[in-house]
């Protein structure tokens, strides 16, 4: 499988960033959504509470993220979340800006705004022929954060998507774009379609965003994740359909019963 080469020319040569956080709530769940400036990046960890530990740690991994790239977080932008407030020491070389009392961080906001009202989360879960596991809710998330990092806006005046200024990487359509969370897929190991190979009926949850194209996948049989780069999709059939409703009432009943 060929390899898409780092560009450093398409890199965002701005190294010192803006970031703008704020937690999402959605579907009874919550996530640290970060926008990074100038780049526009969209960044989302999922947090078990809105704790010190918990979020502690999702921001120190989004500025690690970044910081592995060699970009420098040099402010993080909140609101008044009393978390916040207690962590304002805790990133050497990271000021922590909070906010005041009914102060909104706008531009996160409207990132939150866009993955809820623009239906980048619900219309994809609306459009799945089966109900969806409450273990690839978080997945879902990821996957519609990834399509907002490779769509240009104008709060960009370079012509080039925030990921591209993140990871100096062109985006390979073909197969960026080959699948959608929620496909029915069969994943080869090998390098050909063979159907002597080994093949694994998955589900497709998101980009890997790496240089080989590969795909995060959920195999269907064992509920875990691989990456895979070669892949073909299917129609969804009736069966997947059974099993992954299946599964549905599964966790209901082991959430009742536990």
């Amino acid at each position: 499988m060929s390899r898409s080469q780092v560009d450093l020319g398409l890199r965002s040569t701005d190294k010192n960033l803006r970031l703008y956080a704020d937690v999402m709530h959605l579907e009874g769940r919550m996530f640290l959504v970060t926008v990074a400036d100038p780049l526009n990046l969209t960044i989302q960890s999922y947090v078990e509470n809105e704790g010190r530990m918990s979020l502690g740690m999702a921001l120190q991994g989004q500025l690690s993220l970044l910081k592995s790239r060699g970009f420098e977080p040099r402010i993080v932008y909140t609101d008044p979340h009393s978390t916040f407030r207690s962590m304002t020491q805790e990133f050497p070389g990271t000021e922590i800006d909070v906010g005041g009392a009914n102060d909104h961080v706008a531009k996160v906001d409207a990132k939150i705004r866009r993955i809820k009202e623009m239906e980048m989360a619900r219309k994809v879960k609306a459009g799945l022929p089966w109900e969806l596991p409450g273990q690839l809710f978080k997945d879902l998330v990821t996957y519609a954060v990834s399509r907002i990092n490779i769509h240009r806006t104008t709060a960009l005046s370079e012509n080039v998507y925030p990921r591209v200024l993140f990871t100096g990487m062109p985006i390979d359509y073909k197969r960026e774009l080959l699948l959608a969370f929620g496909d029915y897929i069969e994943a080869y190991k090998g390098t050909t379609n063979n159907m002597a190979e080994h093949s694994a009926a998955c589900i497709a949850l998101y980009p890997a965003a790496n240089s080989t194209g590969s795909w995060v996948l959920w195999k269907i049989d064992t509920r875990c994740k691989v990456r895979r780069s070669n892949v073909v999709k299917y129609v969804t059939t009736d069966t997947i359909i059974t099993t992954m409703n299946a599964i549905v009432e599964e966790d209901t009943l082991q959430a009742r019963n536990p």
